[in-house]
């Protein structure tokens, strides 16, 4: 049987052969985040890929990961419609990548440290790839190569405090000092220490399960296996005692030029451009076309028949009220003898009595202004006033009593 992964570096070979006998086949060769213990590895692994995408700024920006393993990641961003380069400095794990996914993709078998281009990118991925690479060289080339406003984006595991091991990983506080001096600002930190750990609990539980399969079809010893095993039980613990953890990191390269005096980050070139495909003048004229639309559309909803009668009462209501002053007790506007006159009637007629109250037409908040002052009185419009037992007459109205008092503003009749 073939196994395209078989001479990888030790132990990728072991970890992925692992894979492919518990899984089916081995698609990823970075930690799993898991939620619940009953997670198959490659949802775990899924849901690690996705927090990363989720950081990256909308295609179709230009992108380089940086260690592409087995391409899976790789391929996923071209099919999202990214604009990506990717890099690995093992040609074996290249030809699996262009084998899975084809000769043509844009891939280099090159380190990040040696690859050089005129190209400028908008994110820079480092997906489990920033251990390898000394951390101020890292934040160098990537200053080098990073747009204004690029994103460096990692997720890898860390050293959180000092490990005395010649193998230790990467310091945090000391790449993140190193991505500062190089102009690279933090912007968002996750500890995703608990979610990967479990990662590696389960390879030490199914490297004893496989431990012949492994040797036979790998050929690795038997003793390298049993130290990777005592290795893996050992790291487990740094893990466990916080002493190794797992981040992701989003950083963002603050601006060039008449940007670096503020320290601002800005933008990447993409999201300058799908956030502003019109120039201004464009953008005014698409707004004036849209106000005119909504005017027409409106217009032939509304009944324009209506109109000389709303302005031909408008002006006959502001003629016959000569609106001026406004009654203090409910915020009615009326003309200024108004109250008066309702203040005469109400000195003029017992509680109990019906008032008829004669008012310019269509103007019913006379009415009302009148059953608020003169109450309990009961106040009826002057077609009832057959059944008023007073009948009191504002102004100038179209009746002429045959008889009355004047009160002060009108005429107040007996019936």
């Amino acid at each position: 049987m073939e196994l395209p992964y078989r001479d990888f570096p030790f132990p990728l070979n072991v970890f992925l052969r692992v894979l492919a006998l518990e899984e089916g086949a081995a698609h990823s060769m970075h930690y799993g985040l898991f939620e619940r213990g009953d997670e198959s590895i490659a949802t775990a692994q899924e849901r690690s890929t996705e927090l990363l995408l989720e950081r990256l700024p909308r295609p179709p920006c230009r992108l380089l990961e940086v260690g592409v393993g087995l391409g899976t990641t790789f391929a996923r961003l071209t099919r999202l419609g990214y604009d990506v380069e990717g890099l690995t400095p093992d040609e074996r794990q290249l030809a699996v990548a262009r084998a899975r996914f084809g000769e043509n993709q844009p891939l280099h078998a090159i380190s990040f440290e040696a690859f050089e281009t005129a190209k400028r990118y908008d994110a820079i991925v480092f997906q489990e790839s920033s251990q390898y690479i000394d951390s101020d060289e890292l934040f160098r080339k990537a200053r080098r190569l990073a747009a204004p406003g690029a994103r460096v984006i990692v997720l890898d595991e860390f050293a959180i405090r000092p490990v005395e091991r010649p193998d230790a990983l990467h310091r945090l506080d000391q790449f993140l000092a190193c991505a500062e001096s190089h102009g690279f600002r933090l912007e968002e930190e996750i500890d995703l220490s608990r979610q990967a750990a479990p990662t590696i609990n389960y390879f030490l539980e199914r490297l004893p399960r496989h431990r012949g399969v492994l040797v036979a079809d790998l050929g690795v010893p038997p003793e390298q296996l049993d130290a990777l095993i005592e290795s893996g039980a050992g790291y487990s613990d740094l893990y466990r005692s916080g002493a190794y953890g797992y981040r992701l990191l989003c950083l963002r390269a603050r601006g060039n030029s008449r940007d670096r005096g503020t320290g601002d980050a800005v933008e990447p070139r993409c999201q300058q451009r799908r956030r502003s495909p019109l120039s201004p003048a464009w953008r005014r004229l698409f707004a004036a076309v849209c106000l005119l639309t909504f005017a027409l559309a409106a217009a032939a909803r509304y009944e324009w028949r209506k109109l000389p009668r709303f302005f031909e009462d408008s002006l006959r209501w502001r003629s016959e009220s000569d609106i001026e002053a406004r009654a203090s007790s409910t915020g009615f506007w009326f003309d200024r003898d108004y109250p008066s006159f309702l203040e005469a009637v109400l000195r003029s007629t017992p509680p109990g009595a019906t008032v008829a109250v004669g008012v310019p037409e269509r103007l019913p908040a006379y009415l009302y202004q009148a059953a608020f002052t003169l109450a309990p009185r009961r106040v009826v419009a002057l077609s009832d006033a057959a059944s008023a037992d007073f009948v009191a007459y504002y102004k100038d109205v179209s009746i002429s009593p045959p008889r009355g008092v004047r009160i002060a503003g009108g005429l107040l009749v007996r019936r």
